[in-house]
């Protein structure tokens, strides 16, 4: 494992692009999100499970998370996506409060947002919801605790497509994860680590690669891969 900070493969899709504004940013991202996700895919399932492990590894081993109790912010992954199954369940086992997103998307009249509740294993109190119990349980959140839950978030692990060594994050481009860290920001008046879960070859050199960025765009202050964990300057 290396801090190194140098750009990726995804870094080929995306040279030269700056991020000089909407204009110019959207279709660079759309165009880096193409190439990035059609290698996801392509991905052999074998492999997948070795690079869970392996980022689980890394992210435990970095001394950030809580050793025991706290609270997290992690994710289901989906697809292609690094795996955090093996994550959560480690720290579960711990007695860490992981939570895991809800999306609503404005249906109901209150816009666009993440909202936050358990995971398996992870929830207070005896039973079967008890810390360290998550088993295989699917990674579904429990009821939603509300967009005020990720208050309590000692660390936020949050998905990318392709991060940047200043710490520019390239999402799916819903904006979710903006908008709940930019509010998180707000209340707090600062931000816990906030770390990018992605592949070795979906990091970018800033000084060469930069992701593009708009002003919304929230950075991230950590990058963890299956290979390595960096401090970015997010």
């Amino acid at each position: 494992m290396s801090g190194e900070r140098a750009g990726g493969r995804a870094g080929a899709d995306a040279a030269g692009w700056a991020a000089d504004g909407p204009g110019a940013a959207e279709p660079a991202k759309a165009e880096i999100r193409r190439a990035v996700l059609a290698r996801r895919r392509q991905r052999p399932a074998e492999e997948r499970a070795d690079l869970a492990a392996r980022l689980r590894d890394v992210v435990l081993g970095t001394g950030l998370l809580p050793h025991e109790g706290g609270t997290v912010a992690c994710y289901a992954s989906r697809g292609g996506e690094p795996g955090t199954a093996a994550l959560v369940r480690a720290l579960a086992a711990r007695g860490t409060t992981v939570l895991l997103p809800h999306t609503h998307d404005g249906s109901d009249g209150r816009g666009t947002r993440l909202g936050w509740g358990r995971a398996p294993g992870t929830a207070p109190g005896p039973g079967p919801g008890r810390p360290g119990a998550v088993g295989d349980a699917p990674l579904l959140p429990g009821p939603d605790l509300g967009p005020g839950a990720l208050r309590a978030a000692d660390v936020v692990l949050v998905p990318a497509l392709a991060v940047d060594t200043a710490g520019r994050r390239l999402g799916k481009g819903g904006g979710y994860y903006d908008r709940a860290l930019g509010e998180l920001r707000e209340h707090r008046g600062w931000l816990p680590p906030v770390v990018a879960l992605v592949h070795d070859d979906e990091v970018l050199d800033a000084a060469v690669e930069p992701v593009p960025a708009e002003a919304h765009d929230v950075r991230v202050s950590h990058v963890a891969t299956p290979g390595r964990w960096m401090r970015v300057d997010g």
